[in-house]
């Protein structure tokens, strides 16, 4: 008996030594977390809804804004290795976000969970919603249609969608009505998101259980004054999906100069 009390207690010495040496090999948690903060601007001031801003040169434009509202989804980090770290891509529960500017508060921020640690050299975001991920139906998104149909950023039913971008407001001395409304047409199944891929201004080095923010200036006065000039009038003022080439004219805006990845600290 005594022989075999002992035998059991080498057993067990062995599996605590064992477990021990095991201990530095099993997986850990190299992650931190990520804020993105974005700051809408109107050309290098903070934008403020209810203000009268001047549309860029040659257009020279009275404009005063009563809403600014987007959404962003699909978010990437791009490492210097080149390797994408997707953050709940076509899940718009969990990875799709609404950005609505009230006034004096913005800017607003984002949480990104569980990231790599890393050294990352871009990022990736969809303005607005994929068809894909409207494609999974509303009982797989009702946190976000909802909260989505509050901001007044869908259409008047599920069959029509999202609306991707909401840029209200009045133009002229006369103080006439614009509105840009964007959003996809699903019955179509066109695309109407806009996929960006902007470079940091500096390498993000994630530490692990570290945190880390990139700011965003979103320039309001680029969706009419960006690569394409809009000059507003009576036929064009009022955008939707009837309007063509105001919508591609906008997208183009929206897809080369609103976005910018401003600083990272």
């Amino acid at each position: 008996m005594k022989e075999l009390k002992s035998l059991l207690l080498v057993l067990v010495s062995v599996l605590v030594v064992s477990c021990e040496k095991d201990e530095p090999n099993q997986v850990v948690d190299e992650t931190g977390k990520v804020f993105l903060e974005f700051q809408n601007v109107y050309q290098d001031v903070p934008f403020e809804l209810l203000s009268d801003y001047t549309t860029p040169p040659p257009m020279d434009q009275k404009i005063n804004c009563s809403r600014f509202t987007y959404i962003v989804s699909d978010i990437s980090l791009v490492n210097d290795k080149g390797e994408e770290v997707k953050y709940h891509h076509t899940n718009p529960d969990k990875g799709a976000f609404l950005l609505v500017q009230h006034k004096n508060e913005m800017p607003k921020k984002i949480e990104l969970k569980g990231i790599p640690a890393g050294t990352y050299t871009k990022i990736k975001l969809r303005v607005g919603l994929s068809n894909a991920a409207w494609k999974l139906g509303e009982n797989q998104q009702k946190a976000f249609w909802n909260a989505s149909k509050a901001a007044e950023m869908t259409w008047d039913s599920w069959a029509k969608g999202y609306k991707h971008l909401n840029f209200e407001g009045t133009w002229g001395e006369e103080g006439k009505a614009f509105s840009v409304q964007i959003g996809n047409v699903p019955s179509e199944n066109k695309e109407m998101s806009v996929e960006l891929t902007l470079s940091l201004p500096e390498v993000l080095i994630l530490e692990k259980e570290k945190t880390k923010d990139i700011r965003f200036e979103v320039n309001a006065s680029n969706i009419f004054g960006g690569k394409n000039k809009i000059l507003l009038t009576s036929e064009n003022a009022v955008v939707g999906s009837s309007n063509e080439e105001m919508i591609t004219k906008i997208m183009e805006n929206i897809s080369t100069v609103v976005f910018k990845a401003a600083s990272v600290y």
